[in-house]
C-alpha cells in the first residue's frame, strides 16, 4: 500500500469517528459507512433520527478553525455525485464539514439548485500528493457563525 492510500485512509478514519460523535450526539443509530480502502464518492448513509429520511453523506475533515474563512467548499463532481445517488435512491445528499476548533456546518444539497463553480488550486488527491496541486471546479458554500456547530 502506497503511503498516499494509507494516508487517505487514515483521514477517512478520522472523518468518520467525527462523524459517530455526531451520531452519538443526535441518536442516530442507523448508518454505514463505506469502505475505507477504496476511493467511494461518498462516505455514508444513515437514517434520520427526527426524521426517519435516508440520507447519503460526504465527510470532509478541515485542519484549521472554523472562523478562518467565511466559505467552505467542495468538489463539483462530488455534488454531481450525491445529487446523482440521491436521484437513484431517493436519499437526501448532505455535506459535513468539521474543523479543528469543535465546531462542524452542514450543508444539504438540493435537485432544483444550480450550483455555481469555481476553478480553484487544491490538492491532487484527498490528502495531497506530495504537496502537487491543481485546477479543479469547486462549489463554495458562505458560511456564517449561527451556521456553525459544536460537536460534544
Amino acid at each position: 500500500m502506497t503511503t498516499n492510500q494509507q494516508n487517505f485512509i487514515q483521514a477517512s478514519e478520522i472523518e468518520r469517528q467525527k462523524m459517530e460523535q455526531l451520531f452519538k450526539q443526535h441518536g442516530v443509530s442507523s448508518y454505514y459507512f463505506t469502505n475505507t480502502d477504496s476511493y467511494d464518492q461518498e462516505d455514508g448513509y444513515y437514517t434520520g433520527s427526527t426524521t426517519n429520511l435516508p440520507i447519503v453523506f460526504e465527510v470532509k475533515n478541515r485542519d484549521i478553525p472554523s472562523d478562518k474563512y467565511n466559505t467552505i467548499f467542495i468538489s463539483k463532481s462530488k455534488v454531481e455525485h450525491l445529487l446523482s445517488i440521491s436521484k437513484e435512491t431517493g436519499d437526501v445528499p448532505m455535506v459535513f464539514w468539521f474543523f479543528n476548533d469543535g465546531k462542524y456546518y452542514y450543508q444539504q444539497l438540493y435537485h432544483n439548485q444550480y450550483y455555481s463553480s469555481v476553478p480553484t488550486i487544491v490538492p491532487t488527491t484527498t490528502v495531497g500528493a506530495g504537496g502537487v496541486k491543481e485546477y479543479e471546479d469547486m462549489i463554495h458554500f458562505n458560511i456564517t457563525p449561527k451556521q456553525l456547530k459544536t460537536i460534544n
